[in-house]
């Protein structure tokens, strides 16, 4: 797949040369992580190239993209498909903007419109689920921003550090409802 460009960023398929110093900084960083499920599992070299690994083997039912700066080139984040149904016309997605020197700055907004273009009129996709968990209030304004709508709420179905419950809220997006705001 060919490289997509904003206004401000690179989005390519992710690929082990990627895998920076800077990169295994912050996806080990609390802050960054503290709403992902990963965090709570340190990324080793092994575990970050098996991850990637997997991603380009198994290219059908997941998609995995790194998000550079257009400028400095340095990858701000990651943008995944991690479940890609075919047959259902649908599937999930996940962000995050890790590099601090890129955090927001809208670069997620604008990842994820650009990356719904492509699922909906690329990718021939027809439906588009994300979630975020209670608390995260930067994911929702992004899906909100993106005209994603509440589908459920998760009830307790992540647990912090601290032990603390949060709900999981998925919403979604249909192509039709994408398109009504272009």
């Amino acid at each position: 797949m060919p490289a997509i460009e904003t206004d401000r960023l690179i989005i390519r398929p992710f690929y082990l040369e990627d895998i920076s110093d800077a990169y295994r900084e912050w996806i080990n960083d609390e802050d960054v992580t503290r709403f992902l499920r990963i965090k709570k599992n340190m990324q080793s070299d092994d575990n970050i190239r098996n991850y990637v690994l997997f991603h380009l083997e198994e290219t059908i039912s997941t998609k995995h993209f790194a998000i550079f700066d257009n400028v400095s080139l340095i990858l701000s984040g990651t943008f995944t498909c991690p479940n890609i149904n075919w047959e259902e016309k649908s599937c999930e997605i996940s962000f995050v903007i890790g590099h601090p020197d890129f955090q927001g700055k809208g670069l997620a907004s604008e990842t994820v419109a650009k990356m719904l273009e492509i699922l909906f009129y690329t990718f021939d996709l027809e439906q588009i689920r994300a979630g975020y968990f209670e608390g995260h209030e930067a994911s929702r304004r992004i899906l909100e921003k993106n005209k994603f709508m509440l589908e459920r709420i998760i009830s307790k179905d992540y647990v912090t550090d601290d032990g603390k419950e949060l709900d999981n809220y998925i919403c979604v997006i249909n192509r039709s409802r994408f398109e009504q705001q272009l």
